[in-house]
């Protein structure tokens, strides 16, 4: 995810304070790039459209770590109600290791927007600019 450099000074300030000045305010900046490098959009479609979905149930294992330490999505959006697609973010993906969804493991999301700022088909492995959101 590419921050704009407002949101970038934003999250500098929500998550260490204002008023910083030298190493801490190199600690910060390098601290919230890390947290954008591992940011990840991801657009899925829900069927039925007005289905139940407990978002906490959507995650990626992570091997040797207790279920309580692995991400979930959040800030989820409908995108396109009437068709059911929603988008969320999600921390630290590893795009070669499936989710654990309700409805079991998936190999490949259909669209995956990582932090360089391009939408990823892996179904044909292309990769373009999303139109603004």
């Amino acid at each position: 995810m590419v921050p704009s450099v407002e949101e970038f000074e934003e999250a500098i300030e929500i998550q260490w304070g204002s008023n910083l000045t030298g190493n801490e305010l190199e600690r910060a900046r390098q601290s919230v790039q890390a947290h954008f490098n591992g940011l990840f959009l991801i657009e899925i479609q829900i069927q039925p459209a007005d289905g139940e979905l407990d978002w906490s149930e959507i995650t990626q294992p992570i091997p040797g770590q207790d279920s309580s330490n692995w991400q979930v999505p959040y800030d989820e959006r409908s995108v396109d109600e009437p068709t059911g697609r929603w988008a969320f973010f999600l921390h630290f993906l590893d795009l070669r290791r499936p989710l654990s969804t309700p409805l079991g493991e998936k190999n490949r999301c259909q669209f995956i927007f990582s932090h360089n700022g391009y939408l990823a088909s892996e179904t044909d492995r292309t990769a373009t600019r999303p139109p603004s959101w």
